[in-house]
């Protein structure tokens, strides 16, 4: 499965969210570097959300959930969650000293993947740019509010 949402402003100024949602198919062997699948095999297309007509955007931000299949609402969640509680400690104030998350940056959780990234104007505020796009993604599983919203 390869869900993503992607904040975007058309040339002519209009700003939206565009959400997708691919699936692989129960004989997809996951890979080893999932974090490769929206270039190389984003899956079959199964639902849209278009905000901003495709064509000539620029993407200010992305979040992109990549897991198998059969990956759990809850699993996806958790993966979500770690992310943004990690985005969050970030913006609190000194960080590990390992140093914040990288911009763009990829994240782990089990079996789930996730892409995140936002232009550099944006980058004190990704822990909400996060949760909004997280509120589009659309893994054609999840219970939590909003996902109705996001299926055409």
């Amino acid at each position: 499965m390869y869900a993503a949402a992607h904040r975007v402003v058309h040339r002519d100024g209009r700003t939206g969210i565009n959400a997708f949602l691919h699936h692989h198919g129960p004989q997809f062997s996951w890979p080893a570097a999932p974090w490769t699948l929206p270039e190389t095999n984003p899956g079959d297309l199964v639902r849209e959300r278009i905000e901003v007509p495709p064509g000539g955007n620029r993407v200010l931000s992305y979040l992109d959930v990549l897991a198998p299949d059969d990956a759990t609402p809850a699993e996806i969640d958790v993966a979500l969650t770690g992310l943004w509680l990690e985005l969050v400690a970030d913006e609190a104030g000194p960080s590990a000293p390992t140093g914040p998350l990288p911009n763009p940056t990829v994240y782990k959780r089990g079996h789930v993947v996730l892409r995140f990234g936002v232009e550099d104007g944006l980058v004190p505020g990704r822990a909400l740019e996060l949760a909004e796009l997280r509120d589009r993604i659309d893994t054609g599983r999840s219970t939590r509010a909003g996902a109705e919203a996001a299926a055409p």
